[in-house]
């Protein structure tokens, strides 16, 4: 990602709760959101494109 070479993003977020966690180092992109499917368990996958 820090080198540019990422274009879209996949996540598959399941909905469980497992701490606070800290925020990542790293760069950060701008990402826009493309589509956002939500499956009957729960599970949400989000697809993001960079920015240009």
């Amino acid at each position: 990602m820090a080198a540019g070479l990422v274009a879209d993003l996949h996540l598959f977020l399941d909905p469980v709760v497992v701490g606070g966690g800290t925020r990542p180092e790293g760069p950060r992109l701008d990402l826009e959101l493309v589509g956002e499917r939500r499956s009957a368990g729960g599970v949400v996958h989000l697809h993001h494109r960079v920015r240009c």
